[in-house]
């Protein structure tokens, strides 16, 4: 099942924001235009039924000539790891981004703060408990 689950995402556009983040940092497009150049692509992708995995530099290039009139000289391998979910996914290490990485630090937190809420609720449990002795 893992196996079917990582090869849809890599067949889908789940990841194709990555190439945006790509066209602006590394190529200085504005958001604006790095968008644009990504729904060329991914028009360009659907209409010939190609999917994410096999996207490559050369369509992001025409894409780029037809949108903003020059290429911008985007490295192949940068497009595929922008396109691969695992490395997509491992390169997200932001606060709430889905790496594994920030997902154990996420619910190591939680488990903490879950033990500190049972401590809590114990201890009420035993003041109503001898309250209720009390009575």
């Amino acid at each position: 099942m893992r196996e079917n689950a990582q090869r849809q995402a890599a067949r889908d556009l789940s990841t194709i924001k990555a190439l945006v983040d790509l066209m602006v940092q590394d190529h200085d497009l504005s958001f604006r235009a790095a968008h644009h150049v990504e729904g060329a692509v991914v028009r360009r992708a659907m209409d010939n039924r190609v999917p994410a995995d096999l996207i490559d530099a050369d369509m992001v290039e025409s894409a780029a000539i037809e949108q903003l009139g020059k290429p911008l000289g985007i490295d192949a391998e940068a497009v595929r790891a922008c396109l691969d979910p695992i490395k997509n996914v491992n390169a997200r290490i932001s606060t709430g981004d889905p790496s594994p990485l920030m997902l154990r630090a996420h619910a190591s937190t939680a488990f903490e703060r879950l033990s500190e809420a049972k401590v809590a609720i114990n201890g009420w449990r035993d003041r109503i408990d001898q309250a209720h002795a009390d009575l």
